[in-house]
């Protein structure tokens, strides 16, 4: 299992990762994207993560994680930070699990980013040929008032 693509999946970046000789500890810094709904992804991920961390099976495998933001400052001294994500004992089940935990939450979710009207064309806001309806931002209505005073104030 590639643990990077499978984080990418919810636009999570691995930073920097340690695995100092001599112990089981695996350290990931993370950076996470800010977007709403990546970041309730990673939510999830970790809630999920962390249950199945409690469970019989992580026992048993012997691994354990501990997740927090690891702070700096900088050169600009701009205070950041990265999440940081400790899998110690088993590494290698921690990771796995990790993975899961993430596509797990990725299949209970969809995004969508349009969905057509049946029968409906695809519509156009031009106001200049008088397609002006459905919901505007303020700068087209005002735009469409100010055409509309221009033109007779009717």
């Amino acid at each position: 299992m590639d643990l990077v693509a499978i984080l990418k999946k919810i636009d999570v970046t691995v930073v920097r990762h340690e695995n100092p000789a001599g112990q089981n500890t695996l350290r990931l810094f993370l950076r996470i994207n800010r977007d709403k709904i990546r970041f309730a992804q990673w939510r999830g991920v970790i809630e999920e993560y962390l249950l199945d961390a409690k469970t019989k099976a992580a026992k048993t495998n012997g691994w354990n994680v501990d997740i927090s933001q690891a702070y700096y400052v900088t050169d600009e001294e701009v205070v950041r930070y990265l999440w940081r994500v400790v899998i110690s004992g088993n590494i290698r089940a921690g990771a796995e699990a990790l993975g899961q935990a993430v596509l797990r939450v990725v299949s209970q979710s969809a995004d969508v980013t349009e969905f057509p009207l049946v029968g409906r064309k695809k519509y156009a806001f031009d106001p200049a040929n008088g397609k002006m309806k459905g919901a505007h931002d303020l700068k087209s209505a005002q735009s469409i008032v100010a055409t509309g005073l221009q033109g007779g104030g009717q």
